[in-house]
C-alpha cells in the first residue's frame, strides 16, 4: 500500500453456529503514513552584507528542520524546527560560503534532507595588479584594471603614492571621480608630503573598496621617472682665462633634474 490510501477492511460476526454475512468495506477511515519525502533544494530570497534568508518547498501537516555546516567543516547541526518554509541567517562574515539543507517531519519521523544550498556571502574586492604608470610632459597618468568585486559594486579607490622618504601617502589631486585612471601633474608630487625631485622614481599602490570594505592594497608598481625643472645652479664661480686677459671661464655644480643644456645670462 502507498503513503495516503485509506485502509479498507470488512467485519463479519462468529458464534456458535457459524459466520455471518461480511459488512461492506469501510469509505474513510485510516491512511497509510509515512515520513514525509525528501524536499527540493532551497533557493535563496534576498541576501545582504552579512544575513541571508532562503525558501523552500512547502507540505501539509509537517515542520521543517534547517540544518547548517561551518566554514570548511562537513558535520551538518540543526539550526532551527518550524512551521514555517523561510530561514534567515545572521551574523555571516562577508567572504565566506555557507551551506544549508532542510528537512519536513511529521508524526512519523523525520524526512530525508534536502540537497544543500551553498551561499557565497558578499566580500572586499580582489587585491589589484600593479597600477601602470607613464609621464606626458609634466603630468603622470596611472592606470589601473578594476579586480573582481565580489558581488558589490567598487565605490572607491585608495589611491597612494610613495614620498622621497618611501613612505604612502594617498593622493586626493585626481578628486573623487576618477574610475581606472588618474593624471597627476609633477607639481603636486614636488609639493610636501611626497617632495619628489626631478630623476627620482615615483611608485604608487592602489586597492578597490566596497559596501563591505577595502581589498588588500597592490604591490608597488614599476614605477616612472620623476620630471620637472631643474634645480637651481649652485657654486657659480669665474676666473680669468690664462690665456687672454678679454676672457672669462665659468664654472658651476651640475644641477639635478636631467638637464640637457645650460644657458647663460649676462
Amino acid at each position: 500500500m502507498s503513503q495516503g490510501q485509506v485502509v479498507k477492511v470488512r467485519v463479519a460476526a462468529q458464534n456458535s453456529d457459524g459466520m455471518g454475512p461480511y459488512s461492506n468495506p469501510n469509505s474513510q477511515g485510516a491512511t497509510i503514513a509515512s515520513v514525509p519525502s525528501r524536499l527540493n533544494k532551497p533557493t535563496l530570497m534576498t541576501s545582504s552584507v552579512n544575513s541571508a534568508t532562503f525558501t523552500w518547498d512547502t507540505m501539509a501537516n509537517v515542520v521543517y528542520e534547517v540544518y547548517g555546516v561551518e566554514p570548511n567543516s562537513t558535520d551538518f547541526y540543526k539550526l532551527y524546527e518550524s512551521e514555517y518554509n523561510t530561514y534567515t541567517v545572521q551574523n555571516l562574515v562577508p567572504g565566506n560560503t555557507y551551506r544549508y539543507k532542510v528537512s519536513a517531519k511529521n508524526s512519523c519521523g523525520l524526512g530525508a534532507l534536502s540537497p544543500e544550498i551553498i551561499i557565497q556571502m558578499q566580500g572586499p574586492p580582489d587585491k589589484m595588479q600593479p597600477v601602470q604608470a607613464s609621464t606626458d610632459g609634466c603630468q603622470v597618468l596611472f592606470r589601473w584594471v578594476p579586480p573582481s568585486s565580489n558581488g558589490l559594486q567598487v565605490n572607491d579607490y585608495v589611491f597612494k603614492v610613495a614620498s622621497s622618504q618611501n613612505l604612502l601617502y594617498e593622493i586626493d589631486a585626481c578628486g573623487s571621480s576618477y574610475s581606472e585612471s588618474c593624471t597627476v601633474q609633477m607639481s603636486t608630487l614636488a609639493a610636501a608630503p611626497y617632495n619628489l625631485v626631478p630623476g627620482s622614481t615615483i611608485y604608487s599602490t592602489i586597492a578597490a573598496c566596497n559596501q563591505v570594505g577595502c581589498g588588500q592594497t597592490s604591490d608597488y608598481n614599476a614605477g616612472v621617472a620623476m620630471t620637472g625643472n631643474p634645480s637651481t645652479v649652485q657654486n657659480l664661480n669665474y676666473i680669468m682665462s690664462p690665456s687672454s686677459t678679454s676672457t672669462v671661464v665659468l664654472s658651476w655644480a651640475a644641477a639635478s633634474g636631467g638637464v640637457s643644456q645650460y644657458e647663460i645670462w649676462q
